[in-house]
């Protein structure tokens, strides 16, 4: 997990910061549009994004 998020940090880095909040800190979508200066929409999108690319970096690991 932590390379995949690693990877994702090098496409997106808000969308790895909103995982390590969202995942790590327990933090709700308002509390991370706050402290990251977005909406909660944009939270919200930025996770969308990151769960399905997370996915797509295990599934590709368990092939390997």
């Amino acid at each position: 997990m932590h390379e995949a998020l690693d990877h994702l940090a090098g496409v997106d880095a808000r969308a790895a910061r909103v995982v390590e909040m969202k995942f790590f800190g327990v933090m709700t979508e308002e509390e991370i549009g706050g402290v990251l200066e977005l909406s909660a929409v944009s939270v919200r999108r930025d996770w969308s994004f990151a769960r399905a690319y997370l996915v797509d970096q295990m599934e590709i690991s368990k092939k390997v």
